[in-house]
């Protein structure tokens, strides 16, 4: 299983075996969009599970399968840009495109227009500040991270801001959600045990790979990342060690036209 599977596996436990929080009953939904939809893991999922709406997934490569159902579709295109359709949607939804937006307000701004009077915005966030112990190895990972995107113009936690984001654009109803996810299996019940054990398997397999780039940009030597990595992943799989990473769930409707 890739990563990206995995991560969506996560999401849609943490979520209740849901796929998305916002009040979809309440709107006129025939068209759905999912930007940076990856491998189309929740872009096929959301098509199967509501066979009447037109679901369209983008993102800048073309790695999802062949074969999906009949009422979906991808195109590559860079949510970065200006988006290179014109298209209105009654939901769009992301989902952990935090690292790779450095202009959040654009990104809100181009999603209201796309949006149908009445349509909805969902944004699904990791947050790298979990409940983490001041000056452990994890703690300073995640302040390395988030000093390291700030140079590229990242907001590695941009989740914050995703709320009053929204409102200023003129969305309303806006809501967010906060849900804590275990790094482990240490979290009581079954449930909670099998979603530690597959975000904490996310996070070991994930650190180099987000991280080395970063912090060789930074200054460290090859050697020092390698080394502070595995501290890293000593205290990820440190029984004792009981941490939890923030998930938020931010959403708000464009209004209707008076």
């Amino acid at each position: 299983m890739d990563r990206l599977e995995l991560q969506h596996l996560i999401w849609v436990e943490i979520l209740g075996g849901r796929h998305y929080l916002a009040p979809l009953d309440q709107i006129n939904l025939t068209h759905a969009l999912d930007v940076g939809t990856g491998t189309g893991n929740w872009a096929i999922d959301f098509a199967n599970l509501h066979p009447n709406v037109k679901v369209l997934g983008t993102d800048l490569s073309p790695i999802q399968p062949d074969y999906v159902p009949t009422n979906c579709d991808f195109i590559i295109d860079d949510a970065t840009q200006d988006w290179s359709f014109h298209q209105r949607f009654d939901y769009i939804h992301t989902r952990t495109l935090t690292m790779g937006m450095p202009d959040w307000d654009k990104f809100v701004d181009q999603a209201y227009k796309h949006l149908q009077p009445g349509g909805i915005l969902e944004l699904q966030v990791k947050d790298v500040d979990g409940s983490v112990k001041e000056g452990s190895a994890l703690w300073t990972w995640g302040r390395k991270i988030t000093a390291a995107c700030a140079t590229l113009g990242i907001d590695a936690r941009s989740s914050l801001k995703h709320n009053e984001r929204l409102r200023n654009r003129g969305f309303i109803e806006v809501n967010d959600v906060n849900l804590p996810c275990p790094l482990g299996p240490w979290a009581k019940g079954q449930r909670q045990k099998r979603l530690g054990w597959m975000a904490r398997k996310d996070l070991y397999d994930g650190i180099d790979g987000i991280s080395k780039k970063l912090f060789l940009m930074m200054g460290d030597t090859p050697e020092e990342v390698d080394d502070f990595n595995e501290k890293c992943k000593d205290e990820l799989m440190d029984p004792a060690i009981h941490i939890c990473m923030p998930l938020d769930i931010i959403w708000g409707q464009r209004p209707y036209d008076r």
